[in-house]
């Protein structure tokens, strides 16, 4: 396995075993089993069509990947608007939001590791034009700061910030795919996401930064 399949399985794994955590505390057993049957369901169904290949023809106009980047982002939408999300904006801190977006600082990694490793077009990384890193990197500094003291505006700048970056890697990596819309023309193209285990990066952790965006946005409004 490469080194960056191997960091893309353990930030997935990460990300599955802290929102089992919360729902622990904060659900009855019968919610807490049904997360558990979908941390469990969802990484197996992303594994099961990254090695099916049914992603991966972009012979189709549109190639079934970008039907599928539509519907994880109606997944992320539904788990922030879900009983789930509702339970999380009630019981988790501000400043424990923003800094489970630090994740995204072992996301940068698994791409530049990528590159190196000749599976990822380089301007997908930091190396290129993904800044994404500054997401990371801001919100583990933001999030211990906010266990001291609250702010809300700069809670508002980080997450507009964060949800702007987001948008433009997810713009970069679409316009990177041999699809009509192509802009990039850097080999190689971005067909990796398509592929086991490298799947587990649109599938687990786009869904993880941008649910976590928009419950940020419900807790401020609710505050």
């Amino acid at each position: 396995m490469s080194d960056a399949g191997a960091v893309l399985i353990f930030t997935s794994a990460l990300i599955l075993f802290t929102w089992l955590r919360i729902q622990r505390k904060t659900t009855d057993q019968k919610q807490l089993a049904k997360a558990i049957m979908i941390a469990i369901a969802w990484p197996m169904l992303l594994i099961g069509l990254g090695n099916s290949g049914a992603l991966a023809d972009f012979s189709q106009s549109p190639p079934p990947f970008m039907p599928f980047m539509i519907s994880l982002i109606f997944v992320s939408i539904y788990l922030t608007f879900s009983k789930y999300g509702t339970q999380i904006i009630k019981e988790v801190s501000l400043a424990n939001l923003v800094l489970f977006q630090s994740f995204r600082i072992l996301a940068e990694l698994a791409i530049v590791l990528g590159v190196h490793e000749g599976i990822v077009p380089s301007q997908m990384s930091m190396e290129g034009y993904n800044f994404d890193i500054i997401t990371g990197i801001s919100a583990l500094v933001l999030g211990l700061y906010l266990r001291k003291r609250e702010n809300r505006k700069l809670v508002y700048c980080f997450n507009i910030v964060g949800l702007l970056l987001l948008a433009v890697v997810m713009f970069i990596a679409m316009t990177s795919m041999p699809t009509s819309i192509r802009l990039f023309m850097t080999e190689p193209s971005n067909v990796w996401v398509t592929h086991s285990p490298f799947i587990l990066l649109p599938g687990i952790l786009v869904v993880a930064a941008l649910s976590t965006h928009l419950l940020i946005f419900r807790k401020l409004s609710c505050d």
